[in-house]
C-alpha cells in the first residue's frame, strides 16, 4: 500500500496536517512579498494568489492547529485588508479608497448599449473608466 494512502487509512496520521503547517511556514517566513506586505507569489494575478492562500490560512486557523490559529487568522486578514486598501489603495472595484476603474473585463468595458460591444471594438482605448462597474471584481495586482 502507497505512503498517502496508509496515511489516509491512519486516523493518528499527522502527514497532511505537517504538510499544511510547512506550507504556511514557507508563506509566512520565506515567500516573496511586496514592499506593502503582500505575499507575491507570481507576477500573473498576484491578489488571486493572495486571497487563496489567505484562505488556506484561516482554514487553518478555524481546522487546524489551535496554537497557531491566532497567527494564521492574523495573517490572513493582512493579506485581505491590503487587497482593500489597508497599504494604499483598494484593489476591489467599486469599493474603499481609490478603487480600480479600469479592470480588463471585457463586459465592464463594453459601451452603454445601444452601442454594440462587437470583437472589433474590444482593446480600444476609450476614455476615463469603464462604462460598466464591476463591483465586487477583485483585479491581478501589483506586479511586484
Amino acid at each position: 500500500m502507497c505512503r498517502a494512502l496508509g496515511s489516509l487509512l491512519d486516523p493518528d496520521s499527522t502527514m497532511y496536517a505537517d504538510a499544511l503547517k510547512a506550507f504556511l511556514e514557507y508563506l509566512k517566513n520565506d515567500a516573496k512579498y511586496t514592499p506593502g506586505g503582500l505575499i507575491f507569489l507570481d507576477p500573473w494575478g498576484s491578489n488571486h494568489h493572495a486571497g487563496n492562500v489567505a484562505f488556506i490560512s484561516l482554514w487553518a486557523a478555524k481546522y487546524g492547529d489551535p496554537a497557531d490559529a491566532d497567527a494564521n487568522r492574523e495573517w490572513a486578514e493582512g493579506q485581505i485588508g491590503y487587497h482593500l486598501g489597508d497599504f494604499d489603495h483598494s484593489y476591489v472595484v467599486g469599493f474603499g479608497v481609490d478603487p480600480p476603474s479600469h479592470p480588463h473585463h471585457r463586459s465592464s468595458s463594453c459601451p452603454i448599449p445601444p452601442d454594440s460591444c462587437l470583437v472589433n471594438s474590444w482593446g480600444r482605448i476609450q476614455p476615463g473608466p469603464n462604462p460598466h462597474t464591476l463591483y465586487g471584481a477583485l483585479v491581478g495586482g501589483p506586479a511586484d
